[in-house]
């Protein structure tokens, strides 16, 4: 929430001063951006190497395979002991350390056998689809929303940087909302109404440019609609568990004496790493198709094509209601 804040008064009070200076100087704002960018590299940097180490790799024991009884006998009997002993009263789990080889391999298997189930899967697929068809439609969008005001309305930088403070106060809108509605109502409904929001914000575009106020609303609505796709989005990833089958082999294919067990194993990173490749893959893709569809077609273009985009996604989403309870 405090991040999602603060990328609302970003917009808010940030692009308002980024225009006030480059009606200073063009070059200004980029000068100050690259200075706090460097500012905060620095930071981080310094943050990085005064963290704590982390600790050595080990892995639950209960995911390897039991040695054969013959094989725990003859260990038992090597260190004085019987096959049996064990203590009732106190188990604990035994953590067997991993090799830095053992850990890659495993990693990297881990991590394809979790691209081909989220591929493979009806709900995932729906929910990366989405993440691309937001950031696309926002970013073709928003990458015109200089030329919009400034062709139809005449705006010079001045009151380009007043009206961008309309992205600012939807976002902020759009948390409020968020924090008051969503928890009333279950993830993935919110976020197929916000869906439908937002086609509609986009189709009112050719309409609402007949005059300034309207068109401002419309921008509201459809940043309004983002921002509460985009975030109820999150909570849906956030619940949506990705089973991985794991391979029965230890490192490098080879048999040991612990080889691993074959079992499907929730994996809890693998979506909300896809959904943020597909954020980037959408943004970039909105951001380069932009500039053209504005060039070639207009306001029409502009705005037809992000409200099929939408709608699509929104048809696509009802199929998030019939397994919510599963969440």
């Amino acid at each position: 929430g405090l991040i999602e804040l603060c990328w609302g008064c970003i917009s808010l009070v940030g692009m308002p001063v980024v225009g006030l200076m480059m009606a200073t100087s063009w070059s200004l704002p980029f000068y100050v951006l690259a200075l706090m960018s460097l500012l905060s590299t620095v930071w981080v940097g310094a943050d990085t190497f005064t963290l704590p180490h982390p600790p050595p790799l080990t892995r639950d024991a209960s995911a390897v395979a039991a040695p054969a009884p013959a094989a725990t006998a003859a260990a038992a009997a090597a260190g004085g002991g019987r096959a049996d002993d064990h203590d009732d009263e106190h188990p604990s789990i035994e953590l067997l350390p991993v090799s830095a080889e053992e850990s890659d391999h495993s990693l990297q298997q881990s991590c394809a056998a979790g691209w081909v189930s989220i591929l493979t899967t009806k709900r995932t697929l729906i929910i990366i689809f989405i993440n691309f068809v937001s950031c696309f439609c926002m970013d073709l969008t928003f990458i015109s929303f200089g030329h919009f005001w400034i062709e139809l309305y005449g705006f010079g930088l001045l009151e380009l940087a007043a009206v961008t403070t309309v992205v600012g106060v939807a976002d902020i809108a759009g948390e409020v909302i968020i924090l008051t509605v969503m928890p009333r109502t279950s993830p993935a409904s919110f976020c197929t109404f916000s869906l439908l929001l937002s086609a509609v914000a986009f189709a009112t575009f050719p309409v609402a440019r007949a005059s300034v106020v309207l068109a401002a609303v419309a921008w509201f609505v459809a940043v309004l609609g983002f921002e509460c796709t985009a975030v109820s989005l999150m909570t849906v990833v956030s619940r949506t568990r990705v089973l991985v089958q794991e391979p029965p082999v230890a490192a490098g294919g080879a048999s040991t004496a612990l080889p691993f067990k074959a079992a499907l194993r929730p994996r809890s990173g693998l979506l909300p790493s896809a959904s943020a490749c597909f954020n980037g893959i959408g943004r970039c893709s909105g951001t380069a198709l932009g500039p053209f569809v504005w060039a070639q077609f207009g306001v029409e273009g502009f705005s037809l094509l992000p409200a099929l985009f939408s709608l699509a996604a929104f048809f696509l989403s009802l199929a998030f209601l019939d397994v919510d309870a599963a969440d």
